[in-house]
């Protein structure tokens, strides 16, 4: 049924409601919204580009943009011309997002939200991430600083500005440690795509891993992500000028953390991932590879 959504609109991963059996996917021109049971098309949420969305905590309610929608009679019941950047917390009915010059946390009731509970001062933010257990939130903003709070308080407990090129997203690994993402710039003159792993206690940097291309999803229930690389070689092709011919290696292992150090072992019989999910307890891989 997802072959009615052009790939090319995809702009955001796909959202799930587990208990109300739901999926939402965002695409350049609004929410395609599905039964997990049928895979019959719910409604479709015609508002333009989708630039965040996700189901609240108790799945009442679908956050679009700065948009709640009811997510049984699927009625736009409020809007926040503030709420561009968001994150719902995995452990309770609690939203983190962006109040003007600062960060606020509010929980979502009858589809509204109420006042912010905790103001947390921070410069326009373009990611917000909860971590897996909802005790931490870590942003990072348009100059590439990343922050990471505690929530109950609003406590700093790391500020790293050492990143020298665009950060595109941020994974907690565990409470100990985040990962941060850069995709580089595709092609043959530009630059590799970057993870790094850094202690947040510490600030200290546990390991770094550059390829052309990287793809990296993080287990929800402990210190395992997934990283797959791909080293590409560009060779000229003669008497043809910006020509080029490719040739790539893929390369998939999972990244453990343990005693403060990374350990990553190579999943050999695998090649060309180009998705990849852990289960709720960490027990499994779900792998979409290319082959």
């Amino acid at each position: 049924k997802v072959d009615d959504i052009k790939r090319n609109q995809w702009i955001v991963s796909p959202e799930s409601a587990p208990t109300r059996q739901i999926v939402a996917i965002g695409t350049t021109t609004g929410v395609y919204c599905y039964d997990l049971n049928t895979w019959e098309e719910i409604i479709f949420l015609e508002i333009g580009e989708v630039r965040e969305i996700a189901f609240s905590y108790g799945e009442k309610e679908l956050l679009v943009n700065g948009g709640i929608w009811d997510t049984t009679s699927w009625v736009l019941i409020s809007t926040y011309s503030n709420m561009s950047v968001f994150s719902v917390s995995p452990v309770e009915n609690l939203v983190a997002y962006y109040y003007p010059s600062q960060l606020g946390f509010s929980s979502v009731e009858d589809g509204k939200l109420m006042p912010p509970e905790v103001l947390i001062d921070v410069h326009q933010p373009t990611n917000i991430v909860f971590s897996f257990d909802g005790t931490l939130i870590a942003a990072h903003d348009e100059n590439n600083t990343l922050s990471v709070w505690q929530v109950s308080t609003g406590n700093n407990v790391l500020v790293l500005n050492k990143f020298s090129r665009t950060i595109d997203a941020i994974h907690f690994l565990s409470n100990q440690a985040i990962i941060v993402f850069s995709k580089g710039k595709y092609g043959a003159t530009g630059e590799n795509a970057e993870v790094s792993v850094w202690d947040i206690a510490s600030g200290d940097l546990l390991g770094i891993y550059s390829e052309d291309q990287l793809f990296v999803t993080a287990s929800s229930s402990g210190y395992q992500f997934i990283l797959d690389s791909e080293d590409e070689t560009y060779t000229p092709v003669d008497g043809e000028e910006d020509s080029y011919t490719t040739t790539s290696e893929r390369n998939t292992a999972i990244v453990t953390l343990a005693n403060g150090e990374l350990v990553k072992t190579a999943l050999n019989d695998l090649e060309g991932v180009c998705n990849a999910a852990f289960s709720p307890d960490g027990s499994e891989i779900a792998v979409a590879a290319n082959e």
